[in-house]
C-alpha cells in the first residue's frame, strides 16, 4: 500500500515537469542531426547526472524529505531543456544563418 502512495505521489508532481523533458529531448534531437551529438551528451549528463546528485546531497543535509527526490527530477528536466534549446538556436544561429 504504502509503494502505491508513492507512485501515485510522484506521478502527480512530475508531470508538470514533463513538458521540460519533452524540449530536452527533441532539441537534442535535433542538436544530434546537426552533428553536435558530443555536447548534447555532455548536457545531459551535467544536468540530469551532476547537478542532480549535488542537489541531493545539499538538499539532504537540510530535509529527508520525498519530495526534494521528486523536485530534484523536476528541476533538472527544467535546466536540460533551458540549456539544449538556447545551446539549439546558438548552433542555428551560428552555423545555419547567414
Amino acid at each position: 500500500e504504502e509503494v502505491l502512495y508513492y507512485g501515485n505521489f510522484v506521478s502527480k508532481n512530475i508531470i508538470f515537469y514533463y513538458p521540460f523533458l519533452t524540449i530536452n529531448h527533441t532539441c537534442s534531437g535535433a542538436l544530434r542531426g546537426l552533428g553536435r551529438a558530443l555536447s548534447t551528451n555532455v548536457i545531459g549528463i551535467f544536468t540530469m547526472c551532476f547537478v542532480r546528485q549535488v542537489f541531493l546531497y545539499f538538499s539532504s543535509q537540510y530535509t529527508t524529505s520525498f519530495i526534494i527526490i521528486v523536485l530534484g527530477y523536476g528541476i533538472t528536466w527544467i535546466l536540460a531543456g533551458i540549456m539544449t534549446s538556447v545551446y539549439l538556436k546558438y548552433c542555428y544561429q551560428r552555423y545555419y544563418v547567414r
